[in-house]
């Protein structure tokens, strides 16, 4: 990646500072204080994939940045933890109307259940407490409890099987530019009705945007 970034003596206008991000500003304001200013822009280097090297040539009053790469496994470390986080998102989402108490009790529930839906009759244990104080059908209750255990075990095997694949992927990655594809993958997307009222744009429109496959699944 060639870039450089250089910065030098000049003060700027308010106006001019809308232009840039918090972060930008508050190192604008940093160099001002020391008679820095931008005399070159170029974008910042993005910090999940680059850091850099100063240098200060105080006699010309410039300040020199050259980017250079992080060490890419500190790159796919981050890339995995954002896999895990969004993992650990979609499970907590999908269990939290429900407490450790009860979610320790499913399999026991599960295994009655299936007794019942397979023609067994209960006259005690968790199911048939459960239907007696709900004032439940037992065997309405029983084909509730296999259902949502079945929907239950499909959603963590898919939340568990993706992080799986994802993570895997992550770990065979080689270069940064690979990394950078991975957390930026291009796609064509055809604007719908729902885009046009929200934006203003026209159906059936193709534009290209962006997917970050550590996070959006």
């Amino acid at each position: 990646m060639n870039w450089i970034y250089k910065e030098k003596v000049v003060s700027r206008s308010s106006e001019e500072l809308k232009n840039f991000s918090n972060e930008q500003l508050a190192d604008i304001e940093a160099m001002e204080l020391r008679g820095f200013r931008v005399l070159k822009e170029e974008p910042y280097p993005d910090r999940r994939y680059y850091s850099y090297v100063e240098s200060v040539d105080y006699t010309n009053s410039t300040r020199t940045r050259v980017p250079v790469d992080l060490d890419i496994n500190l790159i796919k470390s981050r890339m995995v933890s954002s896999v895990n986080t969004v993992a650990k998102d979609k499970f907590n989402q999908a269990t939290v109307d429900y407490t450790a108490g009860e979610m320790a009790s499913w399999p026991e529930l599960e295994s009655e259940a299936k007794e019942v839906v397979g023609g067994g009759i209960l006259t005690d244990g968790m199911l048939f407490d459960e239907a007696y104080f709900s004032g439940i059908d037992i065997g309405d209750l029983a084909l509730k409890v296999t259902s949502n255990a079945d929907t239950f075990r499909q959603l963590k095997s898919y939340i568990s099987g993706t992080r799986k694949k994802l993570t895997d992927i992550i770990n065979n990655l080689s270069t940064i530019d690979e990394c950078i594809l991975f957390e930026s993958t291009p796609y064509e997307y055809t604007i719908t009705e729902e885009d046009v009222l929200e934006n203003g744009l026209v159906v059936g429109d193709v534009v290209t945007k962006y997917k970050n496959n550590c996070t959006d699944w």
